[in-house]
């Protein structure tokens, strides 16, 4: 039984790429749009400081 995930639906790992653009209408609420981007490499975090 699915969730509602649009992921669990679409048979494969990455529905949404690089680029495009998610957008929601309300009526009398308005807009909202997100653009997907690709993520950033892994850092990694300096060894601590030891006294």
């Amino acid at each position: 039984m699915g969730t509602g995930c649009v992921q669990e639906l679409s048979g494969h790992r990455s529905y949404l790429s690089p680029g495009d653009t998610v957008r929601i209408d309300v009526e009398e609420l308005g807009a909202i749009s997100a653009r997907i981007t690709a993520p950033e490499p892994p850092t990694v975090a300096p060894p601590p400081h030891r006294r």
